[in-house]
Formats: structure tokens, sequence, C-alpha cells
């Protein structure tokens, strides 16, 4: 199936939303395949402005199926917001497909961000404090939690509480904080399960799925973050020379297929 990556070629705020949006009037899937809810995206649609950190922006298309891949790391309480952001406005929009395989931004991963950058003092980088570093940390750190795991409760425990371990050392040691209990985080994230079950599939086999291409002969549209196009895609990833001001995950187009699992002869247009 024929694709279209966008991606942005500056340090931010180029008008990737606003490409997106338009892109989804011709499009039948706007997939997000990276990135979290730490910068935010404005679409005016018919007047009203919709401001939006998590969700893709195509979303707001009523012909788009739009798909959040694994690549990206969800905050729960974030996207249930937003949703019912987009309900109270009376927009009736489907609810995006969720990878099982996404890592989830949990309320430790949030207070870690925060408190390390003020330990920094002078030497900070200025990160949102929302949390998506500490958990792509935790996501190579093999540490992480899965959108899949708040369907299974004692797998779960069993994750968060390993997780606490190391965290809670940190917290009480070096930064002089309060332990996180387990059972707090525990209980907020089964919170979100049951309404988002019927959403999460195994996103890499839908998009690759023969079956759906043939159904649906179309394009698919795959936003991501700042920072890459052409060769300059460097000075943002991860892997680039702008340490430390740098992104903590992949930000060049062909990431996409990486993150989503897709064939390496997609996408043909960025």
């Amino acid at each position: 199936m024929p694709s279209v990556v966008v991606v942005g070629a500056q340090w931010g705020d180029e008008g990737k939303g606003k490409a997106t949006d338009q892109l989804g009037e011709r499009v039948d899937l706007c997939v997000r395949y990276s990135g979290g809810n730490n910068a935010g995206h404005t679409l005016v649609v018919g007047g009203e402005k919709f401001v939006m950190h998590l969700l893709p922006s195509g979303i707001l298309n009523p012909h788009t199926t739009t798909v959040i891949g694994n690549g990206v790391v969800v905050d729960l309480d974030v996207l249930a917001a937003e949703l019912k952001q987009l309900e109270d406005r009376g927009v009736t929009v489907p609810h995006p497909l969720i990878s099982a395989n996404a890592h989830i931004i949990t309320e430790y991963h949030k207070v870690l961000d925060k408190v390390t950058e003020r330990f920094l003092g002078n030497r900070r980088i200025g990160t949102t404090g929302r949390g998506v570093g500490p958990t792509y940390s935790d996501k190579v750190n093999r540490l992480g939690i899965r959108i899949q795991d708040i369907f299974d409760e004692p797998i779960l425990r069993q994750k968060v509480e390993g997780a606490l371990e190391q965290k809670n050392q940190l917290l009480a040691k070096v930064y002089n904080r309060r332990a996180i209990e387990a059972d707090e985080i525990v209980a907020s994230l089964l919170a979100h399960a049951e309404a988002i079950r019927p959403y999460v599939i195994d996103t890499g086999r839908y998009l690759n799925d023969p079956g759906r291409r043939r159904a649906v002969p179309r394009r698919i549209a795959r936003r991501r973050g700042r920072g890459a196009a052409r060769g300059r895609w460097r000075v943002r990833c991860h892997d680039g020379a702008a340490s430390p001001l740098r992104l903590v995950r992949r930000t060049a187009g062909g990431a996409v297929c990486q993150d989503q699992r897709l064939h390496r002869r997609v996408p043909n247009q960025a």
C-alpha cells in the first residue's frame, strides 16, 4: 500500500499537525509511530480550534482510521482526557486503534522526569516533565509497562513492583522524595483497561495485513515528531550529535518501518 510520512525539519512548530490533518482527507489510515504527549499540535477545523498532545492529527477526519503505534509512549490519563474533550464538544470520532506493545507513561515516570530536571540545576535540559524520557529509558532497560500488561493484573503488578524496587531507591536516597506505592500505580492503570480493551490490537500485523490492503487500496499517512528530514534528522535523533539536547526516540522517517514492523519498501513518499 502506498504511504506518506510527515516529518519535521526543524525543532518543532513546523505545522506537522495541520499537514497530517489535511492528508487525512485522502488517506485511509493515519498512524502515529513514535513520541509521546510532550508536545502539542493545534488544528483549526470548521472555525473551531483543537489542541491535542497524544491523539494522531487525522482523528478529526471521520473517514480515516487512526492508529497509535508501538513506538509511541502512552499516558492513559491524557488519552482518556483528549477523547473526552472531543466528546464534550460534540465531535464524534472513531476511537484510535492502539498497539498492544506500546509502552505506558506512569506516574513514577513523570515524578522522575521532574525531580531529575530540578536536580540538574543550571545544567537542566528543559524537558516538559511529562515522563516521556524515563518511559523510553525503561523500554530500553526492559523495565517498561506495555499496554497489553494492564489486561493481566498479576503480570502488571509484578512489573510495577519490579520497576519500583529500583525507582524508589533513587527517589528516596538520591532525590529525597517519598517512595511510590505499587498499589497506586496498578490501580490507576487498571482503571483504563476496560475502556481501551476493544481498541488494542497488534498494529504491526494490522498494517501489514494483505487482505486489508486489497480491501482498502488507498494511502497511509504516518506522523512523526520534530527533527527528521534528509540529513538533518541527526540533530534531534537520540543517536545524533546534539547531545544532550536531543530526543529520546528515533526521529528519521525511516524509523516508521521499524517502529511499526512494516515492510522495508514503505514508505514511498515523505
